[in-house]
C-alpha cells in the first residue's frame, strides 16, 4: 500500500482502489496527496477491468485534481461501484457521483458545498478567480445531477454546504445503497475547520475508518503475552468456553436474521429469483445490491432492444416496398412530386417530396 491510496485485484478483471486521504497538493502537502495522474496510471496498470469498486474515505481538496479523477472514471468502460467508507466531502463527493452505484453506510457522511480558494491581488485578480470559481461550482452542479434533483435545489444545497448522513444521502439520491454501520477499529484524523456548517454530532476534526492502523508519529509496544491455546483454555475455565459458545451462536443467529431481513427489503418485482437464490447461498447484503443493479440493467437492455427492433420492423417493410417501386425505371424529380402528392403513406414518411426523392435516387445508386 502506498501512503494515499491502495489498489488491488479482488477477481477476475474485477479491480479495488481506495481513496483514503486529501485530493490533490497543498501548501502543507506531506507526498500523501492523492494526485490525479499517479491514480490514473496505478488502474491501467491492472489491465481491462469489467467492473472497480471505488472506497472513498477522504476530506476533499483539488478541484482540478478531484475532476480529472471523476471524467476518467465517467468516461470509462469500467462498471464503476463507489462505496463511501467514512466521509465524502468536497471533491470526494463529486468523485463518489461518477458510481454506476454508490452504497454508504449508515454512519458516514457526505458533503457538497461551493468551491473556495485564497487569492492575493489587485480587484481584477479576485474577479477573474470568482469567475473560476463559479465555473468550478458549475462542473460540480453537473455531476451532482445524479441524484435526480434540479440545477437550482443542487445549487441551494451548496450554498448550505448540506451535510448528509448515509440514510439522508440516499433518501436525497446522492446514493443509492444504505449499509450497516460499520464499528471505527482503526482511525485518522482530518481536520475539518476549513467548512463552515458540520453538524454538532460532527466533531471539526472528525475521526474516520483507515484501511489499516497507520501512525507516523506513535509506535505500539508488542505485545508479549503468550495466548493460551483452545485446549488449555478448555481444562482452565471450560465455564468460559460454554458461555462463549452459547453467546456466539446468539450472535450468529442474530447477524443471520438480519442479513435476511436486509436482503429481503431489497426485494423488487420480476426480481424474486434472486432475492431466494441470495438468502440460501449465504451471500451478503451488498453483492446482492449488485446483482440486482445488473439484473434490472439487463432488463432494460432486453426492453430497449424489444422497443428498437418494433420500431424498425415498419421501417424496413417501407424501405423494401419503395425497392420495389424503384426497381422499374429511375424517376425524375417532377414524378417523385406526383407520387408524393398522389400517396398520403409517402407523406407521412417524408415531409417534403424532395426527401423522398432523395432517397430513390441513394437506393437506385446502391443496386
Amino acid at each position: 500500500m502506498t501512503n494515499w491510496f491502495d489498489i488491488a485485484m479482488k477477481g477476475a478483471q474485477i479491480g479495488e482502489v481506495r481513496i483514503y486521504d486529501v485530493i490533490g497538493k497543498d501548501y502543507y502537502d506531506d507526498g500523501s496527496a492523492i494526485e490525479a495522474k499517479k491514480f490514473i496510471d496505478a488502474i491501467k496498470t491492472l489491465g481491462n477491468l469489467d467492473e472497480l469498486t471505488i472506497r472513498i474515505n477522504s476530506p476533499g481538496g483539488s478541484v482540478f485534481e478531484g475532476t480529472a479523477i471523476y471524467n476518467f472514471l465517467k468516461q470509462s468502460s469500467m462498471r464503476i461501484s463507489v462505496v463511501i467508507d467514512g466521509l465524502a466531502a468536497s471533491m470526494a463527493s463529486v468523485i463518489a457521483m461518477a458510481g454506476d452505484s454508490v452504497a454508504i453506510p449508515e454512519n458516514a457522511l457526505l458533503m457538497i458545498h461551493n468551491p473556495s480558494a485564497g487569492v492575493h491581488g489587485n480587484a481584477a485578480e479576485m474577479r477573474k478567480t470568482a469567475k473560476i470559481l463559479d465555473k468550478m461550482a458549475e462542473g460540480a452542479r453537473l455531476a451532482y445531477r445524479r441524484s435526480g434533483k434540479t440545477e437550482t435545489e443542487i445549487a441551494q444545497m451548496m450554498d448550505r454546504e448540506t451535510w448528509m448522513t448515509g440514510k439522508e444521502a440516499v433518501e436525497m439520491g446522492f446514493a443509492d445503497i444504505l449499509l450497516n454501520p460499520l464499528d471505527a477499529t482503526a482511525c485518522a484524523s482530518f481536520d475539518l475547520n476549513r467548512y463552515k456548517n458540520i453538524p454538532e454530532t460532527v466533531s471539526k476534526r472528525v475521526m474516520l475508518l483507515e484501511p489499516e492502523l497507520i501512525s507516523h508519529n506513535k509506535t505500539i509496544e508488542e505485545d508479549k503475552t503468550v495466548p493460551l491455546t483452545l485446549d488449555e483454555l478448555k481444562k482452565s475455565n471450560p465455564d468460559l468456553v460454554k458461555q462463549i459458545k452459547a453467546e456466539s451462536n446468539v450472535e450468529a443467529v442474530e447477524v443471520e436474521r438480519d442479513r435476511i431481513q436486509t436482503i429481503l427489503s431489497m426485494r423488487l418485482k420480476g426480481h424474486e429469483k434472486v432475492i431466494e437464490e441470495a438468502i440460501t447461498s449465504g451471500a451478503s447484503a451488498s453483492d446482492v445490491a449488485v446483482t440486482l443493479l445488473k439484473s434490472v440493467k439487463s432488463e432494460q437492455e432486453a426492453t430497449a432492444a424489444a422497443v428498437l427492433e418494433s420500431q424498425i420492423a415498419p421501417i424496413e417493410n417501407t424501405i423494401k416496398s419503395l425497392d420495389a417501386e424503384t426497381e422499374k425505371t429511375p424517376i425524375s424529380l417532377e414524378e417523385a412530386k406526383e407520387y408524393w402528392m398522389a400517396d398520403p403513406a409517402l407523406r407521412k414518411k417524408f415531409s417534403r417530396a424532395e426527401n423522398y426523392w432523395a432517397f430513390v435516387k441513394y437506393h437506385q445508386n446502391l443496386k
